[in-house]
């Protein structure tokens, strides 16, 4: 590279301002997340009245669960075969030759009259009940009868509820106002966490029901995270400012994970995903014990999830939902400045590329962000491109500056020392980290946290670097693509492509926000004891992988036809680029992406300076050293 001329010398000073700008916003974030620190545990009731023989149980159970510090209950609507079950209701089919056909429901309970017309005629319209015979006429229901549903019932017991309205393929705006009148009925208004795969008033109706939770002040909307219910995300922002992420293990789920899996799994929601409301459900016969016995084991457990979250500083109690981040308009535009001065340098130094090129881009972007109003969609569409191109380009950047610029000037066939090499990997690491505290500045907004937003083009953001760490290694080898091409493969070197290949598909599959692959036994097994031993685990692509690779790079020189170090690169580069994502996953805390990022560092300097120190030998054993030695 040239001596830096004075553009080059702007785009540095862009770069040290935006960087400021960013770790400003970043202290912000870290303020803003420690502050959101409620949780709140919920109960699933049914789950306790099943394993009550007796009423008087269960009014136990709730009130030593209450002195544990649990907020509230969960509810379900009473559903039509709960009423034909216990005899309120008969529902019998009437002949196609007769009114058409459909059914015909005989409330049998006077005391239900009330609840079940007042029901049947929001569904079906007025005149469905005849009050005379006690008679409603419904339209054919089939195999959905059991869907159908009259609202939350009065719990038995004096406990704060948390509703769980169910939607049904029969919702109206009547049915739906009438169903959010429950919620009118509580003191203390929390959470409202909808039943089923929709909620209500999905597809169609989804306005109505957020009109009628708009006018129940401090009501929230509990979207359950990791579950894929229907309309979930369009409710939550129709309704701003009144969301929290919920965490829930079902009943199929529950029946099958040991309880110490349990505790961890609501403990890490909490801690690292940024969840403020635990829906907890009762292991049912799990124990084998009688039911006394199953209840009291069970309160143990919902104390155990109590006890981790104040043991990480958690305060347990009614969830509030997290208040905006506020940034100013200026600190945002000049972080999104100098994130693309910061990569135009990095472009200077790494292709060649002309400095005044980046300096235009920046200024550009600079005018652009002060130019737009933040409440337009394409202001924030501006600044996750931003992100998305830091993402893209800076892992392999990195990688690029700190081990292959300047290969041309130097005997690019000797081996350098590990403390050069280590310092490359340092200064390959802080280039990759300052990229991703760009990005997490840009991106730190509530919708992002809340989970209603996310990083775009994850899966770009992880193969580009691949292909332009190649591109750079053709570069400062000195070795043309059309020599690349044309090299002769040998059976080794096809298989290793294979090989890298199927790595490089799964990582892609298994990386992301909603990451597809699947864990192993083994793998989970191991993910646990990290865990156990270090709170916050770190990533394997980090530790494992990506950092020991580069520090192996020298021990198959950087020059001409020595794919072996291609593959040390492109594995190098797969760990920074895994570095960068981890900040990219907005819900997630900053202090533990950092955390996470610190020990995947520190355990792969320990991996590959010892893997390194073992090729040495290795090689000095077999008396295979060709190449100098610095």
């Amino acid at each position: 590279m040239k001596k830096p001329g004075l553009a080059f010398m702007l785009l540095a000073a862009l770069s040290l301002a935006g960087l400021v700008a960013s770790g400003w916003i970043l202290k912000k974030r870290v303020a803003h997340e420690r502050a959101d620190n409620i949780v709140q545990i919920v109960v699933d009731y049914p789950s306790i009245l099943a394993l009550s023989p007796d009423g008087e149980s269960a009014r136990v159970a709730v009130e030593r669960l209450k002195d544990m510090g649990v907020y509230s209950f969960g509810v379900f609507e009473t559903r039509m075969d709960d009423l034909v079950g216990n005899g309120s209701l008969e529902v019998n089919t009437v002949p196609k030759g007769g009114a058409g056909g459909g059914w015909e429901a005989k409330v049998a309970d006077p005391k239900a009259w009330s609840l079940a017309s007042s029901f049947f005629e929001a569904h079906f319209g007025p005149g469905a009940c005849d009050a005379a015979t006690m008679i409603c006429r419904i339209p054919a229901l089939g195999e959905k009868r059991s869907d159908f549903s009259f609202g939350m019932p009065k719990p038995e017991h004096d406990f704060r509820m948390t509703p769980r309205p169910l939607n049904t393929p029969f919702e109206k705006k009547e049915s739906i106002a009438l169903k959010m009148k429950a919620l009118d009925a509580e003191k203390e208004p929390s959470v409202v966490i909808f039943d089923g795969s929709a909620v209500m008033g999905s597809p169609t109706l989804i306005e109505a029901a957020v009109e009628e939770m708009k006018r129940r002040e401090g009501w929230a909307f509990g979207m359950v995270e990791m579950t894929a219910q229907e309309g979930a995300r369009t409710f939550a922002k129709k309704l701003p400012g009144r969301v929290v992420v919920a965490h829930s293990i079902s009943a199929e789920e529950i029946a099958v994970t040991p309880q110490r899996k349990a505790v961890e799994r609501f403990r890490r929601a909490a801690r690292e995903r940024g969840v403020r409301v635990l829906y907890v459900r009762f292991y049912s016969n799990m124990y084998g014990q009688p039911a006394r016995q199953e209840i009291e084991r069970n309160i143990e457990y919902v104390g155990k999830i109590a006890d981790a979250l104040r043991k990480d500083g958690f305060v347990i109690g009614k969830a509030e939902p997290q208040k905006p981040l506020i940034i100013s308009k200026r600190s945002r535009a000049a972080a999104a400045a100098g994130a693309v001065a910061f990569v135009g340098m990095l472009c200077a130094v790494a292709f060649g590329l002309p400095a005044w090129m980046s300096l235009a881009a920046s200024l550009l972007t600079l005018a652009a962000m002060f130019a737009m109003p933040e409440t337009a969609g394409h202001y924030r569409q501006a600044l996750k491109l931003v992100s998305l191109g830091v993402g893209a380009l800076t892992p392999a950047l990195a990688v690029g500056v700190a081990f292959l610029v300047g290969l041309r000037s130097k005997a690019t066939r000797s081996v350098p020392g590990l403390g050069e090499t280590v310092a490359r990997w340092a200064a390959a690491c802080a280039i990759t980290l300052a990229g991703a505290a760009f990005a997490a500045a840009l991106l730190s907004h509530r919708d992002f946290f809340l989970r209603l937003d996310s990083f775009s083009g994850v899966k770009v953001a992880l193969l580009v670097p691949l292909i332009l760490v190649a591109a750079l290694y053709l570069r400062h080898t000195g070795e043309t693509l059309a020599s690349f091409l044309e090299s002769p493969v040998r059976k080794a070197e096809a298989a290793a492509c294979a090989v890298f290949l199927v790595v490089v598909a799964l990582y892609l599959l298994r990386s992301g926000n909603e990451a597809g692959g699947v864990v192993t036994s083994a793998e989970g097994a191991l993910r646990s004891r990290l865990e156990g031993l270090l709170s916050v685990r770190p990533r394997f692509k980090e530790f494992a992988i990506g950092h020991p690779a580069m520090l192996l790079i020298g021990v198959a020189p950087l020059a001409k036809k020595r794919y072996a170090a291609l593959a040390l690169l492109f594995l190098g580069v797969i760990g920074q680029a895994s570095m960068f994502n981890t900040f990219c996953h907005l819900h997630t805390p900053l202090e533990i992406s950092y955390i996470r990022t610190i020990l995947g560092i520190i355990i792969g300097l320990i991996i590959g300076v010892g893997a390194r120190t073992a090729a040495m030998i290795f090689l000095e054993i077999a008396d295979v050293f060709t190449l100098p030695r610095k």
